[in-house]
């Protein structure tokens, strides 16, 4: 493989190498052998610690293997490196409210809604953070606004559902408990976009 003997080769610079280790990382994680995919990045990472692109990878390995607290940590490595990465704030969001970490995904979802006051998938999470805070007028506020932004975006029924149920309103409660669909609502992910295109190829 082209990539290992890059990494072996004595004149090739860290950062040859780095990309080396990473590219082969993309590879293994494409193939879903996530804890191979893990050794790589981690040497690509070690060997050129400013790309961000590695601990972004290590993030979604870590959060597929259900390692939130880790997967956080490495978001938050992206966000250092990277501090307008809207896919790395929206996912910290996500990670942290998951752990009940409901302010670190306040701020994650904020920044990012600052970034982009239109993101689907930033109101989707400051809305769902606003139910977790109790918060429930706001929280309706938000995810009405992704379904008027993206009515395919079904997934925004249930907590919509929940929202409206704890402010007593219960013909919306139900009729949106109705609509609801297990739909994902996530960021554009450019990085692991790139994933699935390396197993077409």
């Amino acid at each position: 493989d082209c990539h290992v003997k890059t990494a072996a080769k004595p004149d090739a610079t860290a950062i040859d190498r780095a990309n080396a280790h990473g590219e082969l990382g993309k590879l293994l994680m494409a193939a879903q052998l996530p804890d191979a995919a893990t050794t790589e990045m981690n040497a690509a990472q070690a060997l050129n610690p400013s790309d961000y692109r590695w601990p972004y990878y290590l993030a979604h390995l870590a959060r597929s293997g259900g390692d939130l607290p880790k997967a956080a940590d490495a978001f938050q490595r992206v966000l250092q490196l990277k501090p307008d990465d809207m896919d790395s704030l929206v996912w910290l969001g996500d990670v942290s409210l998951a752990s009940g970490k409901v302010d670190v995904a306040e701020d994650a979802f904020a920044h990012a809604l600052r970034l982009d006051p239109n993101s689907v998938s930033a109101k989707y999470g400051a809305g769902r953070t606003a139910l977790a805070k109790g918060e429930h007028a706001k929280a309706v506020e938000y995810l009405e606004e992704v379904l008027r932004l993206n009515p395919k975006a079904t997934a925004a029924h249930y907590p919509l559902s929940q929202a409206y149920g704890a402010l007593g309103d219960t013909t919306k409660s139900a009729e949106h408990l109705r609509l609801r669909r297990d739909a994902r609502i996530a960021p554009r992910d450019t990085l692991m976009v790139e994933l699935d295109s390396l197993l077409q190829s």
